[in-house]
């Protein structure tokens, strides 16, 4: 039993395309890893989850402000492989 299981496991993969797509990172969430310059002055790096992978991509951000290691980013533009991030700002508390 455990053989057919693992047969029709593999023949399932075979239709499963790996291609990572960064236009899939359009509008998620990551974390700067290395700090980004503000004003798109100089790129840092980012991590984000996509495509169920942890990947770490360029970014630049056009706000006038540095975003330090930990920030939190969401994804708002695509420059070539190069990712355009904003500042997720906290929710205020009520």
């Amino acid at each position: 039993m455990y053989g057919v299981h693992w047969l029709m496991r593999t023949i399932g993969r075979l239709g499963e395309d790996a291609t990572l797509r960064v236009k899939n990172a359009l509008g998620q969430e990551g974390t700067v890893y290395i700090p980004i310059a503000g004003a798109r002055a100089q790129a840092g790096k980012i991590q984000l989850k996509l495509q169920n992978r942890l990947v770490e991509y360029e970014a630049v951000t056009s706000t006038p402000e540095r975003l330090a290691t930990g920030t939190k980013v969401r994804v708002v533009g695509l420059l070539g492989n190069t990712l355009e991030v904003e500042p997720i700002k906290a929710a205020s508390a009520v």
